[in-house]
């Protein structure tokens, strides 16, 4: 058996190298040493640059996230530089909550897990425990993993409670009332309850505000109005102190919110108004946009459109100085519909244009950021790859080398893959989206071109007779067909444009639609839409569907039932949609159902989207239209 040669007598240069580097020390310890106070100086000046650097960085959150990240990095990479924990931790820590915001989930990811494990390293329960409920809601809300969220905060009501400490106790029970509230209501609701408990014991006022606001959020959201508002009067009656005016306001305009809900307006409008005025003494001009923007749609629930125009133009011009350009993104998609309202055509294009202008501009600054991320961590991972290439031996260059060029070939074979599939689906979603043409041109607009030509050739015998009652007749019904294929040549353009594929748009021409119908009819209604749906997308396919559904309900309803009174009502829930139209109109017997073309219609399109429609009715006892659709927002 042959003799293994030592490792020091294979690499001689390396040992030497090792001698050179000790004696290099050696020789330079008395030079450290007398430079020792001169360190101490410049250690305080890095840590004054730090604190500095997160004082900027922490100011600039509200205004700009990515002022915010620079500043951030910059304290990350001092002190890193000189090996300061504790700053690294509190940057670090910093980091995660601006990358959270921004989107960089991985980024966020990764410094949240930095500061568990530092956390636990140097046995800081406090660090550890806000780490973990940090973890909790990341996982949560950014990255649907509930199974981890629900880990993270258990750990963490464990810790609090070992720790004995009642406000992260609050926090991690309210942390685990946040993850369920997409699973289990009455849990969530459940964990708010105790929380609120624990707020209690602690005695702290702003935890016990902050519980308080919370419940009635929670209570709204499952519908109990009552106990909402009863929590939300709760909270106004602990805001009794000068250094809580700042919370009033907001407490004020979410009871709003509630009584909004409830269709009581004008107890809303007094809230809102309230509102607004403690806002102004305290100069919040968020809350004060948010509060003009509540006032406007609440004059417009009232149907006065003048005092709406005024007050969405009072919050556009505090959120113009701001530069909230998401805020105002959405105040001029209002102004747009309530100016379509008062039939100001001309305002209502120029403010739909400024809409899409703030929303090319969001989404154009968002892809940007990506990329100038994306390109920041590909340049220092470029430098960290450079510096390990020119340490590394002849054999091990090879090899890495010849492992980018294989990660080279994956990429290109995976991008030619991905290219190649998209436009497989692009061509697949084209000749969809002809057959769905053809076949809306024939059904609706054909069927009317060819009705105006019968109608054509009647006036035009009836004319040869001098039968002018009969030609009158026989206009006015060209007249009525005609609109109705300017109506059906508008909604078939609506829907192929990409720009209307949200549900707030399929909403907002709903709603445009029901009242034009409705109160042509004299008929009293209630519409009753989801909020926060900014961000929920629909296919083609279900844009149109779910409105062509729509429209021939409501239709129908004006046409042959004879009511005086309809509720609209749309609810989104974890995975599926639910539209359901109700009148108190004449009905019909059950036998009649899906005998008539448009009814057999409206089960062909829920069917093409795997949903259900039913209708419910009886002669006396008004109708009931319910449509269910698998949907995720």
């Amino acid at each position: 058996m042959s003799k293994e040669i030592p490792s020091f007598l294979k690499y001689p240069l390396l040992w030497i190298f090792m001698v050179a580097v000790l004696l290099f020390h050696v020789t330079s310890c008395h030079e450290k040493n007398g430079n020792s106070a001169a360190m101490t100086a410049e250690y305080k000046n890095d840590t004054s640059r730090i604190n500095e650097y997160l004082t900027i960085s922490k100011s600039s959150y509200k205004t700009s996230v990515d002022t915010a990240i620079f500043y951030g990095e910059k304290a990350y990479a001092l002190s890193k530089k000189i090996g300061d924990e504790l700053f690294k931790y509190k940057s670090t820590s910093w980091l995660m909550e601006c990358y959270s915001q921004k989107g960089f989930l991985d980024k966020s990811l990764e410094m949240a897990i930095y500061c568990l494990n530092h956390s636990q390293e140097t046995k800081n329960k406090e660090y550890e425990l806000e780490a973990t409920i940090e973890l909790s809601k990341l996982y949560a809300k950014q990255f649907k993993n509930f199974e981890k969220s629900l880990e993270y905060a258990n750990n963490a009501l464990d810790l609090s409670k070992r720790a004995g400490d009642l406000h992260m106790q609050t926090e991690a029970l309210e942390c685990l009332a946040a993850v369920y509230s997409d699973i289990d209501d009455t849990k969530s609701l459940n964990y708010n309850l105790e929380a609120y408990k624990v707020a209690l014991q602690s005695k702290d006022d702003d935890l016990i505000i902050t519980m308080l606001s919370i419940l009635a959020e929670a209570y709204l959201n499952t519908g109990d109005h009552k106990n909402s508002i009863r929590y939300y009067r709760l909270c106004l009656d602990r805001l009794n102190k000068p250094e809580m005016n700042k919370m009033v306001s907001y407490a004020k305009h979410n009871l709003g919110n509630v009584y909004a809900d409830l269709g009581t307006y004008d107890t809303a409008m007094i809230l809102y108004k309230s509102a607004l005025q403690f806002a102004k003494n305290q100069k919040q001009d968020e809350i004060i946009g948010l509060c003009y923007s509540s006032i406007a749609n609440t004059y417009m629930n009232l149907k006065d459109h003048p005092n709406s125009l005024l007050a969405i133009d009072s919050a556009i011009s505090v959120e113009i100085p701001r530069g909230s350009s998401y805020r105002l993104m959405y105040l001029y998609l209002s102004k747009s519909s309530f100016a379509n309202n008062q039939k100001d055509y001309k305002l209502a294009y120029e403010s739909l244009r400024k809409y899409k202008s703030y929303n090319e501009e969001l989404n154009n600054d968002e892809i940007q950021n990506k990329i100038n991320l994306l390109e920041s961590a590909q340049l220092q991972k470029a430098k960290e790859q450079e510096l390990k290439i020119e340490a590394l031996q002849t054999k091990k260059f090879r090899i890495t080398t010849i492992a980018l060029v294989l990660n080279s070939i994956i990429l290109a074979i995976f991008i030619f893959y991905i290219k190649k599939q998209a436009k497989l689906r692009r061509e697949l979603e084209q000749e969809q989206l002809r057959n769905r043409l053809s076949r809306d041109l024939h059904d609706d607009i054909g069927s009317t071109l060819s009705s105006i030509n019968i109608l054509s050739r009647t006036a035009q015998f009836n004319l040869d007779k001098t039968e002018s009652s009969k030609i009158k007749t026989a206009l006015e019904k060209i007249n009525e067909r005609s609109q109705r294929l300017l109506t059906n040549m508008s909604d078939i353009i609506w829907n192929i444009k990409t720009g209307n594929d949200t549900l707030e748009d399929v909403m907002s021409r709903m709603r445009e639609y029901a009242v034009s119908i409705f109160e042509a009819q004299n008929i009293e209604f209630s519409i009753l839409f989801p909020e926060n749906t900014m961000n929920c997308k629909l296919s083609m396919t279900e844009k149109n569907n779910l409105y062509m559904i729509f429209k021939e309900s409501v239709n129908n309803l004006a046409k042959y039932s004879g009511a005086t009174h309809a509720n609209i009502q749309l609810i989104i829930s974890t995975n599926h949609l639910q539209m359901s139209i109700s009148d108190n109109g004449r009905g019909f017997e059950e036998s009649e159902l899906f005998h008539s073309g448009g009814l057999l219609n409206m089960r062909q399109r829920a069917e093409e989207m795997n949903g259900r429609f039913n209708i419910i009715s009886g002669p006396g006892k008004g109708t009931f239209l319910e449509l269910s659709m698998p949907y995720s927002c």
